[in-house]
């Protein structure tokens, strides 16, 4: 099974691209069942990064013209929590497109009563909470709330991003009634903040990176002719 990844972003115009895009790539490798293969694209047209609806649209045309490009893949997945232009790269190809936002959020309601999501800066609290909606959940979610912190500085301040994490998710708990937390975010996803936050606030941590993948792969199986 082949899956391609597409960043929603232009990784490869950020301090120390190649490599950061390489490391992601393995992540995402990492996580895949033996057997798959992920492929890691760019977006050349894209933002540097994703805090508003306005960078959202931004990327889109570039996701679209990289799936339009794509060859030989089972399932593509996309690299923002937002899930920009999910509905609309859907319609483009045959293929299962899955978006990071609507896998965690759907496997944070298997595993939780109510969860609040993390998101990086206070503009993308409004996208969250109007994606939980379309996508069915908003009653499940017991509360957004911001790390206000830009999400290059989460890639490059790990430190930082896990304290500032463990804090606003023990807000989450104790004032919003959160008993799992999702991280809304790719560059919390891929810098595993999990790891390290989960024994400390005593829930469980979606890391929207492990879903994407194994949904996807579901759903390329379900969608081969005969089931392979």
């Amino acid at each position: 099974m082949r899956i391609l990844h597409l960043s929603a972003t232009n990784i490869l115009a950020t301090k120390n691209g190649s490599e950061e895009m390489a490391r992601r790539r393995a992540a995402m490798q990492a996580i895949a069942s033996e057997g798959t293969v992920v492929d890691f694209w760019t977006n050349p047209e894209g933002p540097l990064s994703i805090e508003t609806d306005e960078d959202e649209k931004a990327a889109i045309p570039g996701l679209r013209a990289n799936l339009l490009k794509a060859e030989g893949y089972d399932a593509v997945t996309l690299g923002c929590f937002g899930d920009p232009g999910l509905h609309e790269l859907r319609e483009l190809t045959g293929l299962p497109v899955l978006g990071p936002g609507i896998s965690a959020m759907h496997a944070a309601s298997l595993i939780s009563e109510r969860f609040s999501i993390l998101s990086p800066v206070k503009s993308s609290v409004p996208s969250a909470l109007s994606q939980a909606e379309r996508y069915g959940l908003a009653g499940k979610v017991a509360s957004v709330r911001s790390l206000d912190i830009p999400v290059l500085t989460i890639r490059e301040d790990r430190a930082r991003a896990v304290d500032t994490a463990v804090r606003v998710a023990g807000e989450c708990i104790e004032k919003d009634g959160a008993d799992a937390i999702v991280l809304g975010c790719m560059s919390m996803a891929f810098q595993r903040l999990d790891r390290d936050m989960s024994e400390v606030i005593g829930v469980r941590v979606v890391n929207p990176l492990i879903p994407l993948v194994r949904f996807a792969e579901t759903l390329a199986l379900l969608s081969a002719k005969g089931g392979r």
